[in-house]
């Protein structure tokens, strides 16, 4: 054993941390793609259900070239979003993404309002007494990428709380044209977590489209009972035109 893994080793036994030279696969999407697709020529980001900016930094960190577009409903929200990534190759939209276009009453918890919990089918709070309404326009992918002259997605990433095959149902004629690369969702991994959508769901949906699974990523286990079972995770999805390159 060389001096190398001696440290290695010595620092695991000492203090329960492994040090790898690169990232293990299923710790981290952007990188994984990126190793595994090196001759893509990853540019356009979709961030829906941005909040406030949390995964801006993971997409610039890897493609510090990318072109990121940020969708976020909730006023406050947003504002410190935008105050986050100001400076940074980042296009704003305060609105959601959704199935049809529309205008619609989402609850907001007031004493919790850049919450990554909130969802535009989901109230989400210990109590309801701090429920306030807000008004929140909903358009669909699809509209959206046609009024602003978007012919490709190269990572479509969906976090809205159990909204997010409302937003793929948005998005259906991008799917189906292969226009979007990638596609990472948030689903529920067993029948007692109805907050998100059912991960059989999402993956039928995809697979009808031509997508297939690629990773599985941000694994939660039931932390509201303290059950030790996969409550959540975020499956990453490849296109076939894609596939079809490598």
């Amino acid at each position: 054993m060389n001096w190398k893994l001696k440290i290695r080793d010595a620092i695991y036994r000492n203090f329960g941390l492994m040090i790898y030279q690169k990232k293990p696969f299923g710790q981290d999407p952007f990188h994984d793609i990126k190793r595994s697709f090196t001759d893509y020529p990853f540019h356009i980001f979709f961030d829906v259900g941005a909040n406030i900016g949390q995964t801006v930094t993971d997409i610039i960190a890897v493609f510090p070239t990318s072109q990121i577009w940020c969708f976020e409903p909730i006023q406050k929200t947003f504002e410190v979003l935008k105050e986050r990534t100001a400076g940074q190759n980042v296009n704003h939209h305060k609105i959601a993404l959704g199935s049809e276009n529309m205008e619609t009453e989402i609850f907001v918890d007031k004493h919790n309002l850049w919450s990554d919990m909130t969802s535009i089918v989901n109230a989400k709070t210990t109590d309801p007494d701090n429920l306030v309404p807000e008004q929140v326009t909903i358009e669909k992918l699809d509209d959206f990428c046609l009024n602003h002259e978007i012919q490709t997605i190269d990572y479509l990433k969906i976090d809205t709380e159990g909204y997010d095959l409302e937003v793929l149902k948005g998005s259906v004629q991008m799917l189906e044209k292969q226009m979007i690369a990638f596609v990472e969702v948030e689903v529920s991994m067993n029948p007692e977590n109805t907050f998100h959508v059912d991960f059989v769901m999402i993956k039928k949906f995809m697979e009808n489209l031509g997508y297939r699974l690629f990773g599985l990523y941000d694994q939660m286990h039931e932390w509201p009972t303290g059950t030790p079972i996969l409550r959540r995770t975020n499956p990453l999805f490849v296109s076939a035109k894609v596939l079809d390159t490598i």
